[in-house]
């Protein structure tokens, strides 16, 4: 998995504009943190059964890319729905919030199961 916008493994190339964009050679996908993500309660409203809903982070992709796997939090179909059409508002600081505690969690528990063996 990546590490998260600045200081990311990710390696970039320049485009003809001059803009980085993500390297096609490397991974974007990780389904194991997004079961992780599907698993945990709606970072808004607390609720279970939770879609990925992917943040955009900047410089990390594009209008028509879509954010990397890690750049996803949990929320449940209602408020998906509602940041899709009315945008974050006033929720944009606890989605960024939710994102960094999980990365840390989720690679806390990589660490400790990868040792283990």
């Amino acid at each position: 998995m990546c590490r998260h916008a600045r200081g990311c493994e990710v390696l970039r190339r320049k485009t003809r504009v001059g803009r980085p964009v993500p390297n096609d050679g490397l991974p974007r996908k990780d389904p194991r943190w997004l079961e992780y993500v599907r698993e945990q309660r709606c970072t808004l409203c607390g609720a279970i059964d939770c879609e990925a809903h992917h943040v955009r982070v900047p410089g990390y992709c594009g209008t028509a890319l879509k954010p990397p796997d890690c750049c996803a939090v949990p929320l449940c179909r209602a408020c998906h729905r509602r940041i899709h059409a009315q945008g974050y508002g006033d929720d944009r600081s606890r989605i960024d919030g939710r994102l960094v505690y999980l990365l840390l969690e989720y690679l806390g528990r990589k660490l400790t199961v990868e040792e283990e063996f």
